[in-house]
């Protein structure tokens, strides 16, 4: 009996690694990248959009990556899951990644107007429920849903901030290159 349950208990956790590495597998989402106009500065800027196939009214959510990352990013993290609901999602891209120098990309008004301006892109170019529009974002995409969220509260039904940034001074301190050390 002992050797039964020793066998047990070794093969469990082999099983759930497994099971989980199933659901882990890639999803082949259809997303399409697309331009769109920002009217803070008349530049095209890139999103990533999932279209979803009913032709009633739908949700849209409006996804945003990390700020170490850009919008395609969210075909991994959000597209695979919001597939799966029949909604529109668009990820914009909201001045890329935030490097040093990159001074437009972390909470400026260009990067919010961004934001903003994939809305209305969607609301000219879908069917959404503008009763149903939600902005999710995690990290940097997170402190800017709160920040976007703020500027511009009537549009959102609802609004999703993952462990968003919240000291950005620290932020800069810590991720700042430094002589002779591994970020610098």
């Amino acid at each position: 009996a002992v050797k039964a349950e020793s066998t047990v208990k070794t093969s469990a956790p082999k099983a759930k690694k497994a099971k989980k590495a199933k659901k882990r597998k890639a999803v082949n989402v259809p997303t399409k990248e697309i331009t769109y106009l920002c009217s803070f500065d008349n530049t095209q800027q890139p999103a990533l959009i999932l279209e979803a196939k009913s032709k009633e009214p739908r949700p849209l959510f409006v996804t945003l990556h990390t700020w170490s990352s850009n919008y395609k990013q969210c075909r991994s993290s959000y597209a695979g899951h919001l597939a799966k609901h029949d909604v529109y999602m668009i990820a914009p891209d909201f001045r890329g990644k935030n490097t040093v120098g990159n001074k437009l990309s972390m909470g400026s008004d260009a990067a919010v107007s961004d934001i903003l301006d994939a809305v209305k892109y969607m609301q000219k170019n879908y069917n959404i429920d503008n009763n149903r529009i939600y902005l999710i974002g995690g990290s940097g995409g997170g402190f800017m849903s709160l920040l976007t969220s703020s500027r511009s509260r009537d549009i959102w039904a609802g609004v999703s901030s993952w462990c968003p940034i919240s000291d950005i001074v620290k932020w800069h301190e810590y991720y700042s290159p430094k002589p002779g050390s591994a970020r610098g």
